[in-house]
């Protein structure tokens, strides 16, 4: 693609992490309003912060981090559970259970892609890796799993919660489905909370350092910008979590996952007619996806 199509790439895909990055300060803010009664946008400067001084933290020490959030969200699932066999009453019990709604099928579409958002990091942990060999297999069975992860709490996250349930399940735990909440349970969501904020806030730099390098960025002022203006982005939007996150898997994810490789297999592979077929027809649904999703999900935001 020379260096026009090279520089094209590296934008978009340091769009895609960054947009990840503005959701999980989001995240941090949001959960730490709702939990724990703190000012979203004080805490996002905060987290600012401490993404700067994790920097300075070496990439296997992050990654080490990362690998203990693993634990962390095990715990959660479990703790959901949890929360939800307290309850007198379960929302499938209470409500109506509707499995498919048409109308926010494309926005959840775009949420789901947005939990494998940012895998353009995955080359940085490549580089840090000690057994490289084995790295092909632990993405593979990485993001197996957090499909199977982020569909097994969506489905008991709705069945506990049902249409009262939070952006993030974290905010209803401890409560009744009215609201109100448990007196003796409030540790409950004060642990889940904790443990999901540091893992959001230990894999902050490990999303950032892309888009450094894709930028060709390298000075201390310079990830000071980057986070700053991260920063900024994630107050603006703190109050619009969903669309936010269902824009950056049907805008970002979609292009980098769909678009881009289909693209390139046209350009390198030379397959045979029809398989250039089905592949440019499968891009161009892509695309038409995204950008009516994308027009449809901020439509409904504001």
């Amino acid at each position: 693609f020379g260096a026009r199509g090279r520089a094209w790439i590296n934008l978009v895909v340091a769009l895609e992490v960054w947009l990840a990055a503005v959701n999980f300060l989001v995240l941090i803010g949001v959960n730490a309003d709702e939990v724990f009664g703190l000012r979203s946008d004080v805490v996002i400067a905060i987290s600012g912060v401490l993404t700067l001084v994790l920097f300075r933290v070496p990439m296997k020490v992050l990654a080490t981090l990362a690998a203990m959030s693993l634990f962390i969200m095990v715990g959660l699932f479990v703790e959901l559970v949890d929360a939800g066999s307290r309850l007198e009453r379960m929302a499938y019990q209470v409500q109506p259970v509707v499995w498919v709604q048409w109308d926010g099928l494309v926005p959840a579409v775009g949420t789901f892609l947005f939990c494998f958002a940012g895998h353009p990091c995955v080359p940085s942990i490549y580089a840090a890796s000690k057994e490289k060999s084995k790295f092909p297999m632990a993405v593979l069975g990485g993001f197996a799993i957090a499909a199977v992860y982020y569909a097994a709490c969506a489905v008991v996250g709705y069945l506990v919660y049902g249409s009262d349930v939070r952006p993030s399940f974290v905010s209803n735990m401890g409560k009744s489905l009215s609201g109100h909440v448990f007196k003796q349970e409030l540790l409950l969501p004060w642990i889940a909370a904790f443990g999901l904020l540091l893992k959001l806030q230990a894999t902050l730099p490990i999303l950032m350092t892309p888009v450094l390098m894709a930028l060709g960025w390298s000075r201390p002022r310079e990830r000071l910008f980057l986070v700053a203006i991260t920063c900024l982005a994630a107050a603006v939007l703190r109050k619009y979590l969903n669309a936010v996150m269902a824009v950056t898997g049907l805008l970002a994810v979609v292009t980098t996952s769909i678009l881009f490789p289909g693209l390139i297999y046209l350009q390198l592979g030379r397959p045979r007619p029809l398989v250039v077929i089905l592949v440019a027809l499968g891009c161009a649904l892509s695309a038409v996806f995204a950008i009516g999703g994308t027009v449809q999900t901020v439509l409904g935001a504001s």
